[in-house]
């Protein structure tokens, strides 16, 4: 477990620990609504299409109106 008032400083903690030094800082944000809206969908059709790739999901969501990525196909 990291200390922060430990004797040890945090980087020697997360050495000692094999974590990098970086993730102690690191804070989680809170998600979108953008990312919740893109979510649904894409939820419901890998769940309908559980062997879909990543392209395949894209093309499907492009089919609803929703695109995502690269769309030039370059």
């Amino acid at each position: 477990m990291i200390k922060p008032n430990a004797a040890l400083s945090l980087a020697r903690q997360s050495q000692l620990l094999g974590v990098s030094h970086s993730s102690l800082y690191y804070r989680p944000r809170p998600d979108s609504a953008q990312e919740a809206d893109l979510l649904r969908p894409l939820g419901r059709i890998s769940t309908e299409h559980p062997v879909y790739g990543s392209r395949r999901q894209q093309v499907a969501l492009a089919r609803e109106g929703i695109e995502v990525g690269d769309v030039s196909g370059d």
